[in-house]
This record gives C-alpha cells, structure tokens and sequence, in this order.
C-alpha cells in the first residue's frame, strides 16, 4: 500500500477536505501522513492519520491559535499583510521541513492542497512560488476548489480512487486533471 504524505494550510477548510480524503485512503489500507505545524497534533491524530510536525521554529506550540485570531480581528490592508506574512513562513518552513522528513519516513505520494505553492517547488523555485503565493487565492477560495475538485470528481471515494491510481502512475495530476484519469 502507499504511503501519503498530506500537506495543507492550518485553516479547519483546508484541513476538512483533506481529512475526508485521507479517511477513505487509510479505510483503504494506505497511510497517510500529515505534515502540520504542531498545534494540529491534536486533530491530526483524532482523525487516524500520523504527524509529522513542520514549522516548529515559526510555530512553537501554542503560537499558531494567537496568530490565527490574530489574523481574525484584522481587516483590510493590515490583514492583507498578516496573511502574506504567515504564507512567505509557510513556503520557508514546507521547502525546509517536509523534503527530508518525506524522505526519513518513507512517503511515496505527497498530496498538497492546491494553495500551497511550496508543495511542488524547489529551492531553485522558491522565488517565483513566493511571487505566486503573494498573487494567488485567498485561504477560503482555495478551499472552495479543492472541496469542489473532491465533489467534481465523483465525491471522497473518486478522489480517492484518483489518489491510489497517480500514486501508481508516479506522476502529478492537477485537479483539472482528474477526468483524465
């Protein structure tokens, strides 16, 4: 079986999708491994999967709540700054952490949330996925998609079915690319 590495932002409607999708692989037989800063621990392991904790120097535990409410009481330019702030530490800690805890653990497939630029680059890339975060979609819009790519798709279990068949082909499917397979 394969075993899946998970990436996404620390925000419940980036995490949701991601969990239903890693309970129909596990319920499968595959593991999924969540690569999360540590104050998702928590709900990371309540819903079966592992923890690999990244971040840890940006986020010590108990930070990321203060930021995120933080970020909750902000409006306008002062909020656009905050969010712009937390991605930039978000693509230096994923492009840090995650290749060799990947490789440590055995990962066979990453499954990344859309909204995370850092999920599919490389240091060499690392200035032009910073350009395409700051440019990208907001956290809300982003998760809109991946629970719209899900439901495109046929629901969890298509998605799934889609997770084991590229984990098998060995390739990157964007979800556009779904009805392909």
């Amino acid at each position: 079986m394969t075993h899946f590495g998970v990436i996404c932002p620390a925000a419940q409607g980036h995490f949701n999708p991601m969990v239903a999708l890693t309970a129909e692989l596990m319920q499968r037989g595959h593991r999924c491994t969540f690569f999360q800063i540590i104050d998702w621990q928590n709900a990371v392991r309540s819903c079966g999967a592992d923890f690999q904790p990244i971040g840890v120097q940006e986020y010590p535990a108990g930070t990321w709540s203060r930021e995120f409410d933080l970020l909750g009481r902000t409006d306008g330019l002062k909020s656009m700054q905050l969010t712009i702030q937390m991605y930039r530490r978000g693509v230096e800690f994923v492009c840090r952490d995650v290749p060799p805890a990947a490789e440590r653990l055995g990962i066979d497939a990453l499954l990344v949330d859309r909204s995370v630029a850092a999920g599919t680059v490389t240091a060499r890339a690392l200035p032009s996925a910073i350009e395409r975060v700051l440019g990208g979609p907001s956290f809300r819009t982003a998760a809109g998609r991946l629970q719209a790519a899900i439901a495109a798709a046929g629901g969890v279990e298509r998605a799934a079915d889609i997770c084991e068949q590229v984990a098998t082909l060995r390739r990157a499917v964007s979800a556009a690319g779904w009805t392909q397979i």
